[in-house]
């Protein structure tokens, strides 16, 4: 990519305009091409995140597939704003690109490619970001601290929390029941020693 620095700019322009007020150059659009091709992302990702989630706004706002120009029934029309939500939420919520950023970029620039129905687009979409694997602006994955990326569990990482946990409960239980039956043990030692007191009297 030869105009790094006009692009830089331009991303900085776009990034300090209201959301209302943001349009994609066609330097822009380029750029989103690049990422189609390379997987690459060459700036930080702040600076281009704002890009992205506009550009994906701006084609869930325009879909031209079949499902779209026809009649939905309302529960298939809610289902659709519930995706199109889900997917915006999703975006925003990573700190770095997710590794799916090139198949991301692929499906928002030609949204008809592969997909024909409304629903199956945004499922397809929706599956690119149900991700936690980030990459830097190289295409390279992000290491993992503290198990967590994205500020999410890492896949192995969600995968062992929903491990049976030690059965605490069943060691609480039998404290409890160990607590419970040392009462009995010393009151049945205090009748023993009544008893024995009793017979040394006599």
């Amino acid at each position: 990519m030869e105009n790094t620095q006009e692009i830089l700019l331009e991303l900085d322009e776009f990034n300090n305009k209201k959301d209302e007020d943001c349009e994609i150059t066609q330097n822009l659009e380029n750029f989103l091409e690049h990422v189609a091709k390379t997987g690459t992302y060459t700036f930080p990702w702040v600076k281009v995140k704002k890009l992205f989630i506009t550009k994906t706004k701006n084609v869930l706002s325009n879909l031209n597939l079949s499902s779209s120009i026809q009649t939905l029934s309302p529960s298939k029309m809610s289902l659709v704003n519930q995706l199109k939500s889900q997917i915006i939420e999703r975006f925003e919520s990573f700190n770095n690109a997710p590794f799916t950023i090139q198949r991301i970029s692929e499906l928002l620039l030609k949204p008809t490619n592969n997909y024909t129905q409304q629903e199956k687009y945004l499922r397809g979409l929706e599956k690119c970001l149900l991700v936690v694997t980030t990459i830097d602006p190289n295409g390279n994955k992000i290491l993992v601290e503290n198990g967590y990326t994205n500020g999410k569990l890492s896949e192995s990482e969600e995968t062992f929390s929903k491990l049976p946990s030690t059965p605490l409960l069943d060691q609480a239980e039998i404290q409890v029941n160990k607590e419970d039956s040392e009462p009995m043990i010393h009151d049945n030692q205090e009748d023993v020693e009544q008893n024995k007191d009793q017979s040394e009297s006599n």
